[in-house]
């Protein structure tokens, strides 16, 4: 399979996945990159992956969401004035960070997600 079919694979399923767990699309596509290797150096797929987020792509899933009510937007401007200042500063500190420590990092945080929302599942 060619690289343009594989981007195209985990682009679709991100979108995907995105719109019905909420999860943005950027673990998604960071994942997908990083099991197909599909670009081998850990700093251009987390590059690539900050990209992929610059055009407010998830917007018809928002107006899916607004439509249904299911929006608290006090709680998502303050994440979002949050989120325009930190990553940049999150970027910045990316060049004194080892990609080891920067995959370590991301392990730790998906796994602490996973066993989050296993123990949701399984009690809910």
């Amino acid at each position: 399979m060619n690289k343009t079919m594989i981007y195209i694979i985990i682009g679709t399923l991100s979108g995907i996945i995105n719109g019905l767990t909420g999860l943005g699309h950027a673990g998604a596509i960071l994942l997908g990159l990083s099991l197909t290797n599909v670009i081998s150096d850990y700093n251009i797929v987390v590059g690539t992956t900050l990209y992929t987020q610059v055009i407010p792509v998830v917007i018809f899933g928002v107006i899916e969401f607004y439509r249904r009510g299911q929006i608290d937007f006090y709680a998502g401007n303050i994440l979002l004035a949050c989120l325009l200042i930190t990553v940049f500063i999150g970027a910045w500190l990316k060049q004194f960070v080892s990609t080891k420590m920067t995959k370590f990092i991301t392990a730790i945080l998906l796994l602490v997600s996973a066993i989050k929302f296993f123990i949701d599942a399984y009690m809910g």
